[in-house]
């Protein structure tokens, strides 16, 4: 018993920690090409929970056996001493005793499945992924984090103009942090002006969306907004000045059945009634079609008055009608000016 609860206990705490074997599993699969290394190395993984397997079942069932043919036996020694005239009789059959007998194979039954399989087995998987779960929640808890978006502390204005600028920003993202985005980055739109952003792709643009809206804050410098530190506001009230139109659009649980059109039109609708003085726009008009994306197009041009703007884009049909056109590539600034200002340079990154 103890060696089969020994296995149970191992075989419960192997089941959570299988995910590692899967993975290494699937990465032998993609890594060898060939079938003899594919089975060695699969073979590797699957060793781990072999033995505690076959040490619970092979000790649990012999247990089982041993109980049953002792219950047997006090059985058939309480049956020899009863009365045979009064008991034998009356009270007993050989079908009754035949059944009496073969019901007790349940109780090896309940020891060797239930017991072994399902409780003892399982509250150990339980107990071991409580414990990783509590591990990892605690660890997220800790380390806290620099923006919280229900924090109740910052300033709260009136209004806001819309100037906005990045003063020498530097940034690292929290994904990459091999990897400098923005080194000295500045960009600086007073109000009621449009700012377009092009340029290949990783380029930084939907960094600088980032940034604005305060998703993450700079390594080094800062973004302003009418002069003032982004991190001074309060970030729910000055994430309620700016509104952002982008490609990937929540419309609630019914709305699995609208194009990718008809979402971008439902976040330009919702954008419109708002008092906002600085709109985002992430591809906003990426997902429709040329006449379609020209109704949009002039929509947007109404309601995009008197507002500081910053739009993305890869088409330059969206951008054509921008009061500064930046152009980014590796996280710097190589171009900027109007459409018509930056065509006259047929070499330039913008041409």
């Amino acid at each position: 018993m103890a060696v089969g609860t020994i296995g149970a206990i191992g075989n419960g705490l192997a089941l959570p920690l299988t995910v590692l074997p899967l993975g290494q599993i699937i990465n032998s699969f993609g890594s060898n090409h060939q079938n003899s290394n594919v089975v060695e190395e699969v073979s590797k993984t699957l060793k781990l929970r072999e033995p505690f397997h076959y040490s619970e079942v092979t000790s649990w069932m012999v247990t089982g056996e041993r109980q049953v043919a002792r219950i047997r036996g006090l059985y058939l020694k309480t049956i020899l001493r009863q009365d045979r005239c009064c008991f034998f009789d009356t009270e007993t059959s050989t079908g009754g005793c035949r059944k009496d007998v073969g019901d007790m194979v349940l109780i090896q039954d309940v020891i060797h499945i239930i017991i072994v399989g399902t409780f003892m087995q399982l509250i150990t998987t339980f107990i071991l992924s409580d414990a990783a779960l509590a591990l990892i929640i605690g660890r997220m808890a800790s380390q806290g984090t620099e923006i919280d978006s229900y924090d109740p502390n910052g300033k709260i204005l009136e209004d806001i103009q819309g100037e906005k600028e990045l003063r020498g920003v530097c940034f690292i993202c929290p994904a990459r942090p091999e990897e400098l985005i923005f080194n000295g980055f500045s960009l600086h739109r007073p109000c009621g002006t449009t700012a377009a952003l092009v340029g290949e792709s990783g380029s930084g643009k939907s960094t600088v969306i980032s940034l604005v809206e305060r998703f993450y804050d700079p390594q080094a410098d800062e973004v302003l907004i009418d002069g003032i530190n982004m991190k001074e506001f309060q970030l729910s009230w000055i994430r309620g000045k700016i509104g952002l139109v982008g490609l990937s659009t929540m419309v609630g649980e019914h709305g699995t059945q609208l194009s990718s059109g008809q979402k971008q039109r439902i976040a330009i609708a919702r954008a419109i009634p708002k008092n906002l003085k600085i709109l985002l726009l992430k591809e906003a008009t990426s997902a429709l079609d040329a006449e379609s994306e020209r109704i949009v197009q002039e929509a947007l041009d109404r309601i995009m008055v008197n507002k500081t703007n910053v739009v993305v884009a890869h088409r330059l049909s969206t951008v054509r009608n921008a009061d500064n056109i930046v152009v980014i590539h590796g996280g710097k600034i190589v171009e900027k000016g109007t459409h018509s200002e930056l065509l006259k340079d047929p070499e330039g990154a913008y041409s």
